[in-house]
This record gives structure tokens, sequence and C-alpha cells, in this order.
């Protein structure tokens, strides 16, 4: 009887599918999967079009799309060097939903953005007001809070600005 893998389960803390998720979840493993989408690509055409991306982050990333087989790195023994990345047969299949999501994306944004702005002007941001919030907001100052670093590395949020309607 031949052994059987088990079944990816995403939403099982312990399973390694969680791993390939964080991996092509993150914004830069999007964008790449974006950008190699229509042809292979040198590293410095993939810089300019991700733009802020850090080189130390590009070449990180790529790496590890390289390692998990998402991306193939082409050498061309050339003076100077010259490297190309394209998607493997794997990453295309990924990247084929990326797309559709970016193009989901770029429709939708401004509607989301209209509505996280309205949401925000009229105060319902999901956050409860203690009573000095609540104080605040009944003569028309708002504040937001902003995250810091707490003793044990946690994050920990305090109101930083004011501002009256």
């Amino acid at each position: 009887m031949p052994n059987k893998r088990p079944k990816a389960n995403l939403f099982d803390p312990n399973c390694s599918s969680r791993d390939v998720l964080e991996l092509v979840g993150r914004k830069w493993s999007l964008l790449l999967l974006c950008a190699l989408y229509d042809s292979k690509t040198r590293t410095g055409q993939l810089k300019r079009k991700l733009q802020g991306i850090s080189q130390k982050m590009l070449t990180q990333t790529l790496r590890e799309m390289q390692q998990t087989g998402l991306v193939k790195r082409i050498s061309y023994p050339e003076v100077p060097p010259r490297v190309e990345y394209e998607l493997t047969e794997l990453g295309y299949s990924l990247a084929g939903l990326v797309v559709k999501m970016e193009r989901w994306v770029v429709k939708h944004h401004s509607i989301i953005l209209k509505a996280k702005r309205e949401r925000t002007r009229s105060g319902k941001t999901g956050r409860r007001l203690d009573g000095f919030g609540q104080a605040l907001a009944t003569r028309g100052i708002r504040f937001f809070h902003v995250p810091k670093a707490g003793r044990l590395g946690g994050l920990f949020s305090s109101p930083v600005a004011l501002w009256r309607d």
C-alpha cells in the first residue's frame, strides 16, 4: 500500500500548506506573478515595474519563488552576464488566478476606498470608544490609533492625533 500524503488543510495552523499560502499571499510575490505573466523579464526591469521594492526584497522573493518551483531563473553565458526570470508551468497556473485578482482590484479599488473614507468620516471605524473617546466624539473631535512597540515586542495602540470635524 503506497504511503498516502495527508490532504492540505489551510485552516490547520500546523499544516505545511500554510507556508505555501504565506509565500503566495505576500504583496511582492503577487506583484511578481503579475509582472512575469506576460513574458520573461530581467531583474532590472522587474525592479522598475515593481516600484518601491528594494533590491534585497526582490532578490529574496525571486529566490523563494524559484525554490518553490514558481519561477525559473535563466542565466545566459554572456559578458556582461544576463539573467532573466520566467514563470514555470506551476507559476503560470497561479499567476492566472492572481491576474484575475489584480483586474478585480483595479476595477473595484475606488469603490472600496470611498466606502472606507465614508466609514472613517462617520466615526464608525469598528473600534469601541472608551469614556474619554466618547466625550471627545460628542464635541466633534476625532482621534486615530497608531501601533507602537510594547515591552514584550507586541503591538499596543494609543491615540496620538486629534482633529476637529
